[in-house]
C-alpha cells in the first residue's frame, strides 16, 4: 500500500523545491532504514557520496566536502534512528541551485514521535540565542530532548543554515512523514 499525503504542516524555512526554476544538480535516493541502521558506516558513506558530488565544482573542495558530509550524516542518522518501520523507505534529496545546496531527508514516524518532535521544533524555532541554547543542551541531563535535538542544534550552531521541516499526515492513521531540510551556501562553510 502506498501512503498518500492528507495534510501538510511546514516550519522554519521549508522550501518547496518543485518551484525552483534553475536547478543545477539534483539527486534522489530512496533507501531502507535497515540498509543504513544495521551498518552505521553506510550513513557516512551516503553522506560522503552526497558531499563529494556537490562539492566537486567548488574551489575549497576538501573543507566544503567535510562540512557537507557532516551535515548530511547528521540528518541521515537521525532519520534512520527515528524511522517507524523498515518497510517505509527514507528519502534523501541532494539539490544544488543558485549559490545554495539543499539537503532534505525524510522518514516515517508514528503519532507519539510526531507530537514530541513537533513540540521540540516549536520550541526550537523560538530560540533567540542558538549558541547559548546549544551549550545548555550539551550540559543538560534531559536525554529525551538532548537526543532529539543535538544533531540539528550542532548543525545550526556551527553552520548557520536555513532550516525547514515539513510534516505530512498520511492516509494511514497515526503515520506521518517528516522531512528535514538544511540549506547552506557552500562558499560560507
Amino acid at each position: 500500500m502506498r501512503l498518500q499525503v492528507e495534510k501538510k504542516e511546514t516550519f522554519g524555512n521549508y522550501i518547496d523545491f518543485q518551484h525552483i526554476l534553475e536547478i543545477k544538480s539534483k539527486v534522489n535516493i530512496a533507501i531502507s532504514p535497515s540498509d543504513l541502521g544495521g551498518f552505521w558506516s553506510r550513513c557516512g558513506i551516503t553522506a560522503d557520496f552526497g558531499a563529494s558530488f556537490l562539492s566537486l565544482k567548488t574551489s575549497n573542495r576538501a573543507q566544503i566536502k567535510n562540512s557537507l558530509s557532516f551535515i548530511l550524516n547528521e540528518l541521515v542518522e537521525n532519520a534512520v534512528k527515528y524511522s517507524l518501520s523498515q518497510k517505509y523507505f527514507l528519502s534523501i534529496v541532494l539539490l544544488e541551485y543558485d549559490d545554495k545546496i539543499l539537503f532534505e531527508v525524510g522518514n516515517f514516524i508514528d503519532k507519539n514521535l510526531y507530537d514530541k518532535f513537533k513540540f521540540h521544533i516549536d520550541n526550537f524555532l523560538l530560540i533567540e540565542n542558538i549558541e547559548e541554547k546549544y551549550i545548555e543542551l550539551l550540559s543538560s541531563s534531559d536525554t529525551d530532548v538532548k537526543e532529539s535535538l543535538i544533531g540539528i542544534m550542532t548543525i545550526v550552531n556551527i553552520y548557520h543554515p536555513m532550516l525547514g521541516i515539513e510534516f505530512e499526515e498520511t492516509n494511514e492513521k497515526g503515520i506521518y512523514k517528516v522531512k528535514v531540510q538544511v540549506t547552506v551556501n557552500p562558499m560560507e562553510l
